[in-house]
């Protein structure tokens, strides 16, 4: 019989506390206070799943574990919905900003979605609006910023009258206008990332397709809509970006391919690289089976200068990985993921706390096998906070967390309930040293196991 305790109630009572041990087994465990931030950390996500799964803008607060369905945002899916909605963005006015594709067997329709800070929510048809030009479509990666000038920005993979995406602007006052549409020629084409904004107000991304050799562009378009190719992406340098451009502080552009590179064509396996403002494009690292491949996902630079990043496949399990990477290229494989957790198809957090936030598409310890939270700390402690199920939604793709400075009221939906994952043991099999995760430990008094 094991009791285990947070190390705070451990002081307080460590007195009147007895272990029993029984065949000269004892197992225990501490909750390391080293865990827990200063001051609280809430993340925000969306989650859907596959069919008759739900849409839902959720919220978790990693020191308690505690998952809560923020808003809900479509009923269940009649068909597949893995990658139809777009992170939240949390602007300045306080609301969340969300885009999804509302796909079903009986409707086909692109929404704009405003969530305010009491979970209410307001859903406009981006198919009706006139700046489109017909029907849109988005990948959850079309991610929204907010520019200098205090609008959104973001990106839509097609729409009727421009097939290879489009560039919008949306004033919070809620306002549209086109900025610039991708022709149907070879030279452009295929957004299924997003922008970012240099401080000169300059819009930056990537077209997933097009270019020279159709292996996709990398582009600069300023407000108004003055659009420039600045480099055609090949078989050996990287193919088929799905991610964003991260402006580190050395001012060059990184970024992420998700095939090609040392391989070539058929057996390329993803790069990283460096893009200078000036036009300089440099490979710095060529993905293999060993470090992973197919990352499908932006880099984030870390506070420690390094660049972070996961690849979707691959790897010491086949399951993909975590790493860094300094800004001259050294690359190092920081964690692997397993079938306990795998295949992290996004982008990763590093909140306020120091830790790294992301989300796998499958595995998480749960009983539908539809991904997990994790965090990971940089000295190497890698965690599953949450394993989605139907209730919230699952198997994320092309996601990331958000973090909010002020926390919304949660009042919808408290779903720690209906998560069946209480424990997790790994690796199982093991040879006898094994990691013991409890995600809600923090808000139990005394557990018995």
């Amino acid at each position: 019989i094991v009791q285990v305790m947070p190390l705070a109630l451990l002081k307080e009572r460590d007195k009147r506390v007895r272990f029993k041990m029984k065949k000269l087994l004892m197992l225990f465990i501490v909750y390391s206070s080293s865990l827990i931030a200063n001051g609280q950390v809430t993340l925000y996500g969306t989650a859907c799943g596959a069919v008759n799964e739900r849409v839902n803008l959720f919220s978790i607060v990693p020191t308690t574990g505690k998952v809560s369905i923020f808003a809900k945002l479509a009923g269940a899916q009649q068909s597949a919905g893995y990658g139809v909605v777009t992170s939240p963005f949390h602007a300045s006015d306080g609301n969340f900003y969300i885009i999804m594709d509302t796909t079903t067997h009986f409707d086909d329709s692109t929404s704009f979605i405003l969530s305010d800070c009491n979970g209410i929510t307001t859903f406009k048809d981006f198919d009706t609006l006139s700046f489109i030009g017909g029907d849109a479509e988005i990948y959850a990666s079309n991610y929204l910023i907010q520019g200098l000038d205090g609008n959104l920005y973001g990106t839509l993979c097609g729409t009727t009258a421009n097939p290879n995406g489009a560039i919008f602007k949306h004033t919070l006052s809620g306002i549209n206008t086109l900025i610039y549409g991708f022709p149907s020629l070879r030279p452009t084409g295929g957004i299924i990332g997003s922008i970012i904004q240099t401080p000169d107000s300059i819009l930056w991304g990537m077209t997933t397709y097009g270019g020279t050799y159709n292996c996709g562009t990398i582009y600069k378009c300023t407000t108004n809509g003055t659009f420039t190719t600045m480099y055609s992406f090949d078989t050996i340098d990287g193919m088929y970006p799905y991610g964003n451009l991260c402006l580190a502080n050395d001012g060059n552009f990184y970024g992420l391919t998700s095939e090609g590179g040392k391989g070539g064509y058929f057996n390329g396996m993803g790069t990283l690289f460096r893009f200078s403002p000036s036009g300089i494009f440099t490979k710095l690292f060529d993905f293999d089976s060993i470090n992973g491949g197919f990352p499908s996902g932006s880099l984030i630079q870390a506070t420690d200068g390094k660049l972070y990043g996961l690849t979707s496949e691959l790897g010491k399990y086949f399951c993909g990985t975590l790493f860094s990477c300094t800004l001259s290229g050294m690359l190092n494989t920081i964690y692997n993921f397993d079938t306990i957790a795998s295949n992290p198809y996004g982008t990763l957090l590093q909140a306020s706390d120091g830790y790294l936030y992301g989300m796998t598409n499958w595995g998480g310890g749960g009983q539908d096998s539809s991904g997990c939270i994790f965090q990971y700390s940089t000295s190497g402690i890698f965690k599953i906070l949450y394993a989605f199920n139907d209730t919230l939604g699952g198997n994320p793709m092309y996601a990331k967390l958000i973090e909010v400075d002020k926390p919304c009221t949660e009042n919808v939906q408290d779903v720690n309930s209906d998560n069946v994952v209480s424990l997790n043991l790994y690796p199982n099999p093991n040879n006898g040293i094994f990691t013991l995760n409890i995600p809600y430990l923090i808000n139990e008094d005394v557990i018995v196991i």
